[in-house]
């Protein structure tokens, strides 16, 4: 898929997913979305720092918890995506530190 932009990176087809057979289409497209922004760059650290944003504290701390076990049961059935997660977080960091 191309952009103005950039170009969006699609998801390579042996991909699986956690959600597939969970019958609730909200978690199956978060999950595929996730997928998509680890595939094009976004850290672990970027996906929290938008739940941290939400005001209520038991809604953010749902959102980060779901988050998170979303990217995990991801990563275990995938884990040639824990490395570009992690690729991901040090570019993060970095770019961080020029700030």
């Amino acid at each position: 898929m191309k952009n103005n932009k950039a170009n969006f990176k699609e998801l390579p087809y042996n991909v699986k997913f956690a959600t597939t057979n969970s019958n609730n289409e909200k978690d199956f497209i978060t999950e595929v979305l996730i997928a998509n922004l680890i595939n094009n760059g976004i850290s672990f650290n970027t996906f929290l720092e938008y739940a941290d944003s939400i005001e209520n504290k038991k809604i953010r701390e749902e959102s980060i918890e779901n988050t998170t076990n979303i990217i995990l049961d991801f990563i275990s059935l995938n884990p040639e995506f824990a490395e570009i997660l992690e690729r991901n977080n040090k570019a993060h960091e970095f770019l961080n530190s020029l700030k």
